[in-house]
């Protein structure tokens, strides 16, 4: 009989052990994805000591929920001092998927864009990025889509350089410069959250017919990509 009550006060102890400890409940988050305010799913790469988004950002909200204003007018887009967002050509239906939005320097100063636990990259978080793909002369070879599903092919210029040998999957979803679109398929920038002067901050840039990576500075108003990395 003493028998019996040892052991089954044993169970019950153990039984509320298991049910105390983190460890032994299953994890119903997915790692290889996050999420968005909006409900966009993305999946993750790991490159070196970073993780990645593998997709351009599409959320119309920030992280605490609020609204980032969708500007379509040109007169609107290139006087705004608040963060907006829109779709190449204002069309969601058409590239919203495979491109993402663009985005004004605007929303990414406000700290907010990305998810919770993520970040606008830095410059330098660029800069790792790059150099662990082998540097600035070859690393857009390595980090951009492999064939022309998405990138325009360079004609005749010179073989297709693009191998996506990172995985990253960088896709040129162009940009807007006041009142009017370019360089879809041909031209993919992102920013950086480094801002350079009052008006103007670094961004990333990868062409369609050469291998490099190259950083410059553009004005807050341009819209253009982003992707986000993990804090």
């Amino acid at each position: 009989m003493k028998t019996d009550l040892i052991n089954k006060s044993a169970f019950f102890i153990l039984l509320i052990i298991g049910q105390l400890l983190p460890g032994c409940k299953k994890n119903e988050s997915d790692p290889t994805k996050v999420i968005d305010k909006d409900g966009n799913s993305y999946n993750i790469i790991t490159l070196g000591t970073q993780k990645w988004m593998k997709e351009n950002l599409r959320t119309t909200k920030y992280n605490d929920g609020s609204t980032i204003t969708e500007v379509t007018a040109d007169d609107v887009w290139k006087t705004t001092e608040n963060g907006a967002l829109c779709w190449y050509n204002n069309d969601a239906a058409k590239y919203k998927e495979s491109y993402g939005a663009l985005y004004n320097w605007y929303t990414v100063g406000t700290g907010k864009l990305c998810p919770a636990g993520w970040h606008v990259p830095t410059k330098d978080d660029w800069t790792n990025l790059i150099f662990y793909e082998a540097g600035y002369l070859v690393a857009g070879g390595r980090l951009k889509e492999a064939d022309t599903t998405h990138w325009a092919s360079p004609d005749g210029i010179r073989n297709f350089p693009d191998n996506n040998e990172s995985g990253f999957t960088a896709l040129p979803g162009g940009y807007r410069s006041n009142s009017f679109f370019y360089g879809l398929r041909v031209t993919g920038l992102w920013w950086t959250s480094t801002s350079d002067l009052s008006a103007s901050s670094w961004a990333v840039s990868m062409y369609n017919d050469v291998d490099q990576t190259l950083t410059s500075t553009y004005i807050y108003s341009l819209g253009v990509s982003v992707r986000c990395i993990k804090d």
